[in-house]
């Protein structure tokens, strides 16, 4: 089984406040002797959900329940011997509530006096996407990740207060959160601003 589009580790989805859920859709190809593909989604280590469809272009779309649950999907392909095959399994899939923080070095909030202190609070229920490099290079790192607080424009880095105000919201809420940190340390109201010339210059 080839996968063109999917899940990947750590994703985090956001859900629809409508119905609380997330929906999301595993497509691919299958190759050599699969005639059918299955996805199974496993919440907290218990079946959730199965679906299967014919291993040519398929496209499976999956509903998963928004909380403080770890999901994984488990792809299978099955050459119709009735045994499957597992191909791949993406592990700890959320569903939540993302927010954005921008500005300057209070929002970027890293540990300038080198306490140490500010990863403590890590959770997997609280992540991030991509890096907060201050570079164009940001553009390669589209990956998820659990939150960090004490470096600053690393990998999934939300400073401090960013990872303190996303533990408490999870808690009260109940929810995973992923924050996005765009602040830059220095910086002028204006840098922020979009550029409507070029809505994608980052």
């Amino acid at each position: 089984v080839v996968l063109s589009d999917g899940p990947q580790p750590l994703h985090f989805y956001p859900r629809d406040q409508s119905s609380n859920t997330c929906t999301f859709t595993v497509e691919g190809d299958g190759v050599g002797a699969a005639e059918q593909v299955q996805i199974a989604v496993i919440k907290d280590g218990v079946p959730y959900s199965e679906s299967s469809d014919s291993a040519a272009s398929f496209a499976i779309t999956t509903t998963i329940e928004a909380g403080l649950y770890l999901y994984d999907v488990k792809i299978s392909w099955d050459s119709d011997s009735g045994y499957w095959t597992e191909a791949e399994t993406i592990e700890d899939v959320v569903c939540g509530d993302v927010i954005l923080i921008d500005g300057q070095s209070n929002s970027v909030a890293s540990d300038y006096h080198s306490e140490q202190l500010g990863d403590i609070e890590k959770s997997t229920f609280v992540r991030s996407y991509g890096s907060s490099v201050v570079s164009a290079d940001v553009l390669d790192d589209d990956s998820f990740g659990v939150a960090v607080a004490n470096s600053p424009y690393i990998h999934a880095a939300i400073g401090q207060w960013g990872l303190r105000m996303a533990n408490r919201l999870s808690t009260e809420e109940s929810m995973p959160i992923l924050v996005i940190n765009g602040a830059v340390g220095g910086t002028s109201v204006w840098s922020h601003q979009r550029n409507e010339s070029n809505p994608t210059d980052v």
